[in-house]
């Protein structure tokens, strides 16, 4: 018997400058999905990729080490949940 592989749902959101996180201001983003650690994320500020050494994440809180930039309109997470 041949079973197909267990894909993890991908889970994605975006948080846009303003009513998502203030830039040169905000280290915090709210996660709508808790992940079992940050290596199962993938974190993208417009299309630069942070590396893991950036952020930290505890439950669905996503925190920064600095603030997200000055200059960033878009954060973009992908996760596998």
């Amino acid at each position: 018997m041949v079973f197909p592989p267990i894909v993890p749902d991908i889970v994605n959101q975006t948080f846009s400058s303003g009513p998502g996180f203030t830039p040169g201001t905000s280290t915090t983003l709210t996660l709508d999905s808790s992940f079992a650690n940050a290596a199962r994320l993938w974190v993208f500020f417009d299309a630069a990729f942070q590396g893991d050494d950036q952020y930290s994440l505890n439950g669905a809180t996503l925190t920064f080490t600095d603030p997200i930039p000055v200059g960033v309109s878009k954060v973009y997470v992908k996760g596998l949940g």
